[in-house]
Protein backbone atom coordinates (compact mmCIF):
# COMPACT_ATOMS: atom_id res chain seq x y z
CA UNK A 1 0.00 0.00 0.00
CA UNK A 2 1.14 3.51 -0.76
CA UNK A 3 1.02 6.08 1.96
CA UNK A 4 1.06 9.62 1.56
CA UNK A 5 1.24 11.91 4.47
CA UNK A 6 1.55 15.42 4.87
CA UNK A 7 2.59 16.86 8.12
CA UNK A 8 0.87 19.73 8.88
CA UNK A 9 -3.12 19.38 8.16
CA UNK A 10 -4.53 15.50 8.34
CA UNK A 11 -6.02 14.73 4.91
CA UNK A 12 -7.18 10.91 4.73
CA UNK A 13 -7.44 10.06 0.48
CA UNK A 14 -8.08 6.18 -0.28
CA UNK A 15 -7.76 4.32 -3.39
CA UNK A 16 -8.37 0.73 -3.00
CA UNK A 17 -4.69 0.37 -1.85
CA UNK A 18 -3.93 4.29 -1.68
CA UNK A 19 -3.69 5.98 1.24
CA UNK A 20 -3.12 9.79 1.60
CA UNK A 21 -2.54 12.06 4.60
CA UNK A 22 -2.22 15.92 3.87
CA UNK A 23 -2.16 18.51 6.15
CA UNK A 24 -3.49 21.79 4.85
CA UNK A 25 -2.20 25.31 7.27
CA UNK A 26 -4.12 28.48 7.03
CA UNK A 27 -1.88 30.63 8.75
CA UNK A 28 -2.17 34.06 8.41
CA UNK A 29 0.89 37.01 8.15
CA UNK A 30 1.53 38.10 12.08
CA UNK A 31 0.67 41.71 10.42
CA UNK A 32 -2.50 41.16 9.21
CA UNK A 33 -4.15 38.67 11.17
CA UNK A 34 -5.69 41.61 13.18
CA UNK A 35 -7.63 43.00 9.98
CA UNK A 36 -8.59 39.71 8.67
CA UNK A 37 -10.53 38.41 11.63
CA UNK A 38 -14.39 38.84 10.41
CA UNK A 39 -14.05 39.60 6.90
CA UNK A 40 -17.15 37.75 5.67
CA UNK A 41 -16.07 35.26 2.33
CA UNK A 42 -16.60 38.02 -0.16
CA UNK A 43 -14.40 40.16 1.34
CA UNK A 44 -11.66 37.60 1.77
CA UNK A 45 -12.08 37.45 -2.24
CA UNK A 46 -10.57 40.89 -2.85
CA UNK A 47 -8.18 40.49 -0.15
CA UNK A 48 -4.20 39.84 -0.71
CA UNK A 49 -3.18 36.07 -0.69
CA UNK A 50 -2.64 35.86 3.57
CA UNK A 51 -3.23 32.45 4.47
CA UNK A 52 -0.94 29.14 3.41
CA UNK A 53 -1.62 25.61 2.35
CA UNK A 54 1.53 23.39 2.96
CA UNK A 55 1.27 20.01 1.68
CA UNK A 56 3.72 17.24 2.12
CA UNK A 57 3.37 14.05 0.46
CA UNK A 58 5.39 10.48 1.06
CA UNK A 59 4.69 7.39 -0.74
CA UNK A 60 6.25 4.40 -2.34
CA UNK A 61 6.32 2.69 -5.54
CA UNK A 62 9.27 2.42 -8.47
CA UNK A 63 8.33 3.14 -11.72
CA UNK A 64 7.23 0.48 -13.98
CA UNK A 65 5.66 -0.12 -17.65
CA UNK A 66 2.54 -2.24 -18.78
CA UNK A 67 4.40 -4.86 -19.48
CA UNK A 68 3.36 -8.54 -19.41
CA UNK A 69 4.86 -10.32 -16.26
CA UNK A 70 3.95 -12.91 -13.39
CA UNK A 71 1.64 -10.74 -11.81
CA UNK A 72 0.05 -7.71 -12.11
CA UNK A 73 1.87 -4.37 -11.14
CA UNK A 74 2.03 -2.95 -7.71
CA UNK A 75 2.92 0.77 -7.94
CA UNK A 76 -0.59 2.12 -9.41
CA UNK A 77 -1.03 4.25 -6.73
CA UNK A 78 2.20 6.59 -7.32
CA UNK A 79 1.83 10.16 -7.43
CA UNK A 80 4.62 12.42 -9.41
CA UNK A 81 2.81 15.50 -9.38
CA UNK A 82 -0.20 18.03 -8.02
CA UNK A 83 -2.71 19.95 -8.65
CA UNK A 84 -4.48 21.94 -6.43
CA UNK A 85 -7.64 23.80 -6.64
CA UNK A 86 -9.66 26.10 -4.11
CA UNK A 87 -12.98 27.07 -5.01
CA UNK A 88 -15.67 29.38 -3.31
CA UNK A 89 -18.96 28.51 -3.65
CA UNK A 90 -20.00 30.58 -6.30
CA UNK A 91 -17.30 28.37 -8.44
CA UNK A 92 -14.68 31.35 -8.48
CA UNK A 93 -10.88 30.68 -7.76
CA UNK A 94 -9.26 31.53 -4.81
CA UNK A 95 -5.97 30.02 -6.10
CA UNK A 96 -4.44 26.89 -8.33
CA UNK A 97 -1.07 25.65 -7.75
CA UNK A 98 0.67 23.59 -10.45
CA UNK A 99 3.80 21.65 -10.30
CA UNK A 100 3.75 21.29 -6.72
CA UNK A 101 5.30 17.72 -6.22
CA UNK A 102 9.00 17.51 -6.49
CA UNK A 103 11.33 15.14 -5.27
CA UNK A 104 12.08 14.74 -1.85
CA UNK A 105 15.51 14.34 -0.32
CA UNK A 106 14.75 10.86 0.16
CA UNK A 107 13.40 7.50 -1.94
CA UNK A 108 9.65 7.94 -2.10
CA UNK A 109 9.52 10.97 -0.87
CA UNK A 110 7.36 14.02 -2.48
CA UNK A 111 7.64 17.54 -1.37
CA UNK A 112 5.20 20.39 -2.17
CA UNK A 113 5.71 24.08 -1.67
CA UNK A 114 3.93 26.82 0.44
CA UNK A 115 0.72 27.87 -1.38
CA UNK A 116 -0.57 31.45 -0.47
CA UNK A 117 -4.18 31.46 -1.00
CA UNK A 118 -7.10 33.99 0.63
CA UNK A 119 -9.27 33.19 3.57
CA UNK A 120 -12.69 32.09 2.70
CA UNK A 121 -14.81 29.11 2.39
CA UNK A 122 -14.01 26.70 -0.40
CA UNK A 123 -13.85 23.47 -1.78
CA UNK A 124 -10.60 21.99 -2.38
CA UNK A 125 -10.05 19.77 -5.46
CA UNK A 126 -6.93 17.80 -6.17
CA UNK A 127 -5.39 16.28 -9.61
CA UNK A 128 -2.46 14.40 -9.56
CA UNK A 129 -0.08 12.93 -12.47
CA UNK A 130 -1.33 15.68 -15.14
CA UNK A 131 0.48 17.32 -17.15
CA UNK A 132 1.73 20.55 -16.63
CA UNK A 133 0.44 23.57 -17.28
CA UNK A 134 -3.10 21.72 -17.61
CA UNK A 135 -5.04 24.45 -15.59
CA UNK A 136 -3.43 27.60 -17.31
CA UNK A 137 -5.75 30.04 -17.44
CA UNK A 138 -8.84 28.33 -15.27
CA UNK A 139 -11.21 30.97 -14.22
CA UNK A 140 -13.54 28.71 -12.34
CA UNK A 141 -14.70 25.30 -10.62
CA UNK A 142 -16.16 24.22 -13.51
CA UNK A 143 -13.12 25.13 -16.00
CA UNK A 144 -10.55 23.23 -13.83
CA UNK A 145 -12.54 19.73 -13.68
CA UNK A 146 -14.18 20.34 -17.11
CA UNK A 147 -9.91 20.10 -18.27
CA UNK A 148 -9.26 16.73 -20.57
CA UNK A 149 -6.14 14.44 -19.67
CA UNK A 150 -5.62 12.23 -22.75
CA UNK A 151 -5.00 8.03 -22.11
CA UNK A 152 -1.37 8.83 -24.10
CA UNK A 153 -0.40 10.69 -21.08
CA UNK A 154 -0.34 7.17 -19.29
CA UNK A 155 2.49 5.86 -21.44
CA UNK A 156 6.37 5.95 -20.96
CA UNK A 157 8.64 4.53 -23.57
CA UNK A 158 5.54 3.48 -26.04
CA UNK A 159 3.77 1.65 -23.19
CA UNK A 160 1.48 2.71 -20.30
CA UNK A 161 2.68 2.66 -17.52
CA UNK A 162 1.42 1.77 -14.21
CA UNK A 163 2.90 5.04 -12.00
CA UNK A 164 1.59 7.59 -14.36
CA UNK A 165 -2.22 6.89 -13.77
CA UNK A 166 -4.13 9.89 -13.58
CA UNK A 167 -6.30 10.76 -10.26
CA UNK A 168 -9.06 13.13 -8.56
CA UNK A 169 -11.00 14.29 -5.87
CA UNK A 170 -12.42 17.00 -4.38
CA UNK A 171 -12.88 17.86 -0.69
CA UNK A 172 -15.93 16.39 0.91
CA UNK A 173 -17.01 19.50 2.85
CA UNK A 174 -15.60 22.78 2.06
CA UNK A 175 -12.97 23.85 3.83
CA UNK A 176 -13.16 27.52 6.26
CA UNK A 177 -9.58 29.12 5.48
CA UNK A 178 -9.01 31.79 8.22
CA UNK A 179 -6.34 33.80 9.80
CA UNK A 180 -4.15 31.98 12.61
CA UNK A 181 -5.99 28.95 12.72
CA UNK A 182 -5.47 25.33 11.12
CA UNK A 183 -7.88 23.53 9.11
CA UNK A 184 -8.47 20.15 8.26
CA UNK A 185 -10.02 18.32 5.09
CA UNK A 186 -10.64 14.67 3.87
CA UNK A 187 -10.12 14.25 -0.20
CA UNK A 188 -10.40 10.86 -1.48
CA UNK A 189 -8.48 10.31 -4.98
CA UNK A 190 -9.53 8.12 -7.29
CA UNK A 191 -7.57 7.04 -10.45
CA UNK A 192 -9.61 8.26 -13.90
CA UNK A 193 -8.60 4.74 -15.22
CA UNK A 194 -10.12 1.21 -15.16
CA UNK A 195 -7.78 -1.88 -15.34
CA UNK A 196 -8.82 -4.21 -17.57
CA UNK A 197 -6.84 -7.49 -17.63
CA UNK A 198 -6.87 -11.13 -18.63
CA UNK A 199 -6.01 -13.13 -15.86
CA UNK A 200 -6.72 -16.77 -17.70
CA UNK A 201 -7.71 -18.34 -21.22
CA UNK A 202 -8.10 -21.84 -21.82
CA UNK A 203 -10.39 -23.65 -24.32
CA UNK A 204 -13.37 -26.34 -24.30
CA UNK A 205 -14.35 -26.80 -27.89
CA UNK A 206 -17.56 -27.99 -28.72
CA UNK A 207 -18.65 -31.29 -30.53
CA UNK A 208 -18.80 -28.79 -33.34
CA UNK A 209 -15.20 -28.28 -33.09
CA UNK A 210 -13.95 -31.42 -31.44
CA UNK A 211 -10.46 -31.01 -32.81
CA UNK A 212 -10.27 -27.61 -33.34
CA UNK A 213 -6.95 -25.80 -31.97
CA UNK A 214 -6.75 -21.97 -31.01
CA UNK A 215 -3.13 -20.40 -31.32
CA UNK A 216 -3.01 -16.90 -29.72
CA UNK A 217 -0.98 -14.13 -31.15
CA UNK A 218 -2.31 -10.97 -29.84
CA UNK A 219 -4.51 -9.09 -27.30
CA UNK A 220 -5.47 -5.70 -27.71
CA UNK A 221 -8.29 -2.88 -26.59
CA UNK A 222 -10.43 -1.40 -28.99
CA UNK A 223 -12.80 1.56 -27.81
CA UNK A 224 -10.69 2.48 -25.67
CA UNK A 225 -11.86 6.50 -24.76
CA UNK A 226 -9.20 8.83 -26.00
CA UNK A 227 -9.91 11.07 -23.53
CA UNK A 228 -10.76 11.72 -19.76
CA UNK A 229 -12.47 15.36 -17.47
CA UNK A 230 -10.48 15.50 -14.52
CA UNK A 231 -13.74 15.64 -12.51
CA UNK A 232 -13.71 14.11 -9.08
CA UNK A 233 -17.62 12.55 -9.93
CA UNK A 234 -18.69 9.77 -11.98
CA UNK A 235 -18.37 8.81 -15.82
CA UNK A 236 -21.16 10.98 -16.50
CA UNK A 237 -19.00 13.93 -15.21
CA UNK A 238 -15.65 12.33 -16.85
CA UNK A 239 -17.00 11.96 -20.67
CA UNK A 240 -15.54 14.50 -22.86
CA UNK A 241 -18.47 16.29 -24.57
CA UNK A 242 -16.79 15.13 -28.15
CA UNK A 243 -15.38 11.70 -27.26
CA UNK A 244 -13.09 9.98 -29.66
CA UNK A 245 -11.86 6.33 -29.56
CA UNK A 246 -8.25 4.70 -29.83
CA UNK A 247 -7.54 0.61 -31.05
CA UNK A 248 -4.53 -1.22 -30.38
CA UNK A 249 -5.62 -1.95 -33.99
CA UNK A 250 -8.43 -2.56 -36.47
CA UNK A 251 -9.21 -4.43 -39.76
CA UNK A 252 -10.41 -2.94 -42.89
CA UNK A 253 -12.15 -5.09 -45.78
CA UNK A 254 -10.12 -5.40 -48.92
CA UNK A 255 -11.85 -5.72 -52.29
CA UNK A 256 -11.14 -9.53 -52.63
CA UNK A 257 -12.89 -10.05 -49.38
CA UNK A 258 -10.18 -10.67 -47.36
CA UNK A 259 -8.99 -8.41 -44.19
CA UNK A 260 -5.96 -6.27 -43.64
CA UNK A 261 -4.95 -5.63 -40.32
CA UNK A 262 -3.73 -1.97 -39.30
CA UNK A 263 -1.85 -1.37 -35.69
CA UNK A 264 -3.36 1.59 -34.15
CA UNK A 265 -1.86 2.77 -30.70
CA UNK A 266 0.70 0.64 -30.04
CA UNK A 267 0.00 0.82 -26.13
CA UNK A 268 -3.34 -0.33 -26.44
CA UNK A 269 -1.46 -4.04 -28.29
CA UNK A 270 0.02 -6.93 -26.77
CA UNK A 271 2.08 -9.50 -29.11
CA UNK A 272 2.37 -12.52 -27.11
CA UNK A 273 5.38 -14.12 -26.75
CA UNK A 274 6.95 -16.69 -28.54
CA UNK A 275 6.13 -14.66 -32.07
CA UNK A 276 4.83 -18.16 -33.26
CA UNK A 277 2.19 -17.54 -30.44
CA UNK A 278 0.55 -19.80 -28.02
CA UNK A 279 -1.58 -22.70 -28.50
CA UNK A 280 -4.93 -22.52 -25.73
CA UNK A 281 -5.41 -25.40 -24.02
CA UNK A 282 -7.80 -27.04 -21.83
CA UNK A 283 -4.98 -26.01 -19.18
CA UNK A 284 -5.26 -22.01 -18.40
CA UNK A 285 -2.81 -19.93 -19.93
CA UNK A 286 -2.52 -17.74 -16.79
CA UNK A 287 0.39 -15.04 -17.56
CA UNK A 288 -1.61 -11.74 -17.15
CA UNK A 289 -1.41 -8.72 -19.74
CA UNK A 290 -3.02 -5.49 -18.61
CA UNK A 291 -4.41 -2.03 -19.72
CA UNK A 292 -5.77 1.27 -18.37
CA UNK A 293 -8.82 2.75 -20.15
CA UNK A 294 -11.09 5.89 -19.02
CA UNK A 295 -14.34 5.41 -17.94
CA UNK A 296 -16.60 4.83 -20.81
CA UNK A 297 -20.86 4.38 -20.94
CA UNK A 298 -20.96 4.86 -24.41
CA UNK A 299 -23.89 2.34 -25.48
CA UNK A 300 -22.04 2.72 -29.22
CA UNK A 301 -18.84 2.32 -28.16
CA UNK A 302 -18.32 -0.12 -25.36
CA UNK A 303 -14.73 -0.67 -24.61
CA UNK A 304 -13.63 -4.25 -26.10
CA UNK A 305 -10.88 -6.30 -24.94
CA UNK A 306 -10.32 -8.29 -28.11
CA UNK A 307 -7.98 -11.91 -28.48
CA UNK A 308 -6.86 -12.61 -31.87
CA UNK A 309 -5.30 -15.49 -33.63
CA UNK A 310 -5.25 -18.93 -35.51
CA UNK A 311 -8.23 -20.79 -35.28
CA UNK A 312 -8.00 -24.41 -36.89
CA UNK A 313 -11.60 -25.89 -36.86
CA UNK A 314 -10.07 -29.50 -37.34
CA UNK A 315 -6.50 -29.52 -35.82
CA UNK A 316 -3.52 -30.12 -37.35
CA UNK A 317 -4.19 -33.21 -38.06
CA UNK A 318 -6.82 -32.28 -40.79
CA UNK A 319 -7.26 -30.52 -44.00
CA UNK A 320 -8.94 -27.34 -43.26
CA UNK A 321 -6.78 -24.49 -43.59
CA UNK A 322 -6.30 -22.46 -39.87
CA UNK A 323 -8.13 -18.77 -40.33
CA UNK A 324 -7.44 -15.52 -38.50
CA UNK A 325 -10.16 -14.94 -35.79
CA UNK A 326 -10.64 -12.15 -33.29
CA UNK A 327 -12.90 -12.50 -29.87
CA UNK A 328 -13.95 -9.24 -29.02
CA UNK A 329 -15.04 -9.13 -25.48
CA UNK A 330 -17.41 -6.32 -24.24
CA UNK A 331 -16.14 -5.45 -20.90
CA UNK A 332 -18.73 -5.32 -17.53
CA UNK A 333 -21.63 -6.85 -19.96
CA UNK A 334 -23.50 -9.49 -18.63
CA UNK A 335 -24.81 -11.61 -21.79
CA UNK A 336 -25.52 -15.78 -22.47
CA UNK A 337 -22.44 -17.44 -21.40
CA UNK A 338 -20.96 -14.53 -19.07
CA UNK A 339 -20.79 -14.51 -15.14
CA UNK A 340 -19.67 -11.21 -13.56
CA UNK A 341 -19.26 -11.40 -9.81
CA UNK A 342 -18.68 -8.00 -8.50
CA UNK A 343 -17.24 -7.40 -4.65
CA UNK A 344 -19.30 -6.89 -2.12
CA UNK A 345 -18.43 -3.14 -1.69
CA UNK A 346 -19.25 -2.25 -5.56
CA UNK A 347 -22.73 -0.41 -5.90
CA UNK A 348 -24.47 -2.32 -8.46
CA UNK A 349 -25.07 0.66 -10.84
CA UNK A 350 -23.81 0.02 -13.83
CA UNK A 351 -22.06 -3.96 -13.34
CA UNK A 352 -23.18 -6.00 -15.99
CA UNK A 353 -24.28 -3.28 -18.79
CA UNK A 354 -20.75 -2.75 -20.59
CA UNK A 355 -20.44 0.86 -18.70
CA UNK A 356 -16.52 1.18 -17.70
CA UNK A 357 -16.47 2.48 -14.30
CA UNK A 358 -13.60 5.07 -13.13
CA UNK A 359 -10.84 2.90 -10.23
CA UNK A 360 -12.01 -0.23 -11.03
CA UNK A 361 -10.43 -3.55 -11.61
CA UNK A 362 -11.99 -5.54 -14.37
CA UNK A 363 -10.43 -9.17 -14.54
CA UNK A 364 -11.26 -11.64 -17.01
CA UNK A 365 -11.16 -15.31 -17.59
CA UNK A 366 -12.18 -16.75 -21.01
CA UNK A 367 -12.94 -20.06 -21.85
CA UNK A 368 -13.21 -19.97 -25.73
CA UNK A 369 -15.84 -22.76 -27.41
CA UNK A 370 -16.19 -22.14 -30.72
CA UNK A 371 -14.44 -19.88 -33.99
CA UNK A 372 -14.14 -16.41 -33.54
CA UNK A 373 -15.12 -13.34 -35.62
CA UNK A 374 -13.64 -12.13 -38.83
CA UNK A 375 -12.88 -8.56 -37.71
CA UNK A 376 -12.61 -6.92 -34.12
CA UNK A 377 -15.39 -4.14 -34.72
CA UNK A 378 -18.05 -7.27 -34.86
CA UNK A 379 -18.99 -8.45 -31.38
CA UNK A 380 -18.23 -12.46 -30.31
CA UNK A 381 -21.28 -14.66 -30.51
CA UNK A 382 -22.40 -15.44 -27.08
CA UNK A 383 -21.90 -19.09 -27.35
CA UNK A 384 -18.25 -18.88 -28.42
CA UNK A 385 -16.88 -17.40 -25.50
CA UNK A 386 -17.52 -18.47 -21.69
CA UNK A 387 -16.25 -15.49 -19.43
CA UNK A 388 -16.40 -14.80 -15.67
CA UNK A 389 -15.46 -11.30 -14.69
CA UNK A 390 -14.52 -10.16 -11.26
CA UNK A 391 -15.54 -6.60 -10.26
CA UNK A 392 -14.13 -4.51 -7.69
CA UNK A 393 -13.38 -0.80 -6.79
CA UNK A 394 -8.90 -1.05 -7.50
CA UNK A 395 -8.46 -3.07 -5.31
CA UNK A 396 -11.83 -4.81 -6.30
CA UNK A 397 -11.12 -7.32 -8.76
CA UNK A 398 -13.93 -7.84 -11.35
CA UNK A 399 -14.14 -11.37 -13.04
CA UNK A 400 -15.81 -11.39 -16.14
CA UNK A 401 -16.16 -15.43 -17.54
CA UNK A 402 -17.30 -15.79 -20.96
CA UNK A 403 -17.52 -18.88 -23.33
CA UNK A 404 -16.60 -18.47 -26.79
CA UNK A 405 -18.70 -21.03 -29.09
Amino acid sequence: MSEIKTLKYKKTLRIAGICIICWLYALAFAALASSCSGEDESAGRNMAKTALLRLNVSGTGSASTRATAAALPENESAVHRLAIGLFYADGSVNTIVESTVESGGTAGTLAVKDILCSPGICDVIVVANVPEGTFAGVQTKNEFVGKNVSLVQTVRNGQQASDLLPMSGISEQPVTLEAGKTVSASINLSRLVARISISSIRSAFSLNYAGATFTLDRIFLCNALEASRVSPGDVTQTMPANPTWLHGGMTSQQPDGSFLWTEGAGFLLNDVTPSEGILITSDEYTVPYWFYAFANNDAANRTKLVLSGYFDPDGSVGPKTPVYVYYPIVVNRLQTGTIITPSGSVSQDGTGDGTIVRNRDYRIKAVIKGDGEPTPGTEVVPSNLELTVSVDDWTLKIVQEVELD
